[in-house]
């Protein structure tokens, strides 16, 4: 029987299934992403969005990382619902949270903003990129990737700031 998805049941998941599949600076970068990404929430405008929605996906939408690193996005849903209710809001947090996708939901875009805005921990950027930048194209990925994301940031903040305000 598939159990109802909650923020507590998210975290471990999305721990022992880290943990069984990667190793080493990979995991540290995927449990430390999915926390800073959880921590980012806490910024963001408490208006009119389901923050435990928004939480759960910073823990789930990289799941599927472990069998397939293009394609993470679908392979993080099929995984869920082997075992979880997954809400719609949910699988588009999830399904739309890579540059170039369409969120419909306020969650899925601030997922999608979170998402990048997490990269700019040094620490672990730095080790993620010992181990996965090989070539200049990964580093031209890499530049664009970081511009799109202080983009994003000003559209965070800025948001922030209009439903505090």
């Amino acid at each position: 029987m598939k159990q109802k998805l909650n923020l507590a049941k998210a975290k471990t998941f999305a721990k022992r299934t880290f943990s069984k599949n990667f190793k080493g600076n990979r995991l540290d970068w995927m449990i430390k992403h999915s926390k800073i990404m959880e921590k980012l929430t806490d910024i963001t405008s408490t208006t009119n969005i389901n923050k435990e929605i928004v939480k759960q996906a910073c823990w789930l939408h990289d799941i599927g990382r472990i069998s397939n690193d293009k394609k993470h996005s679908e392979e993080s849903i099929k995984i869920l619902e082997k075992r979880f209710i997954v809400p719609e809001k949910l699988k588009d947090c999830i399904i739309n949270h890579s540059p170039g996708k369409n969120p419909k939901t306020k969650e899925g875009k601030i997922i999608q903003i979170l998402d990048k805005l997490s990269s700019f921990d040094p620490e672990s950027t730095l080790k993620w990129m010992e181990n996965e930048m090989k070539t200049k194209k990964d580093f031209k990925w890499m530049e664009n990737y970081f511009n799109n994301a202080l983009k994003n940031l000003y559209i965070l903040v800025g948001n922030y700031y209009k439903f505090t305000s």
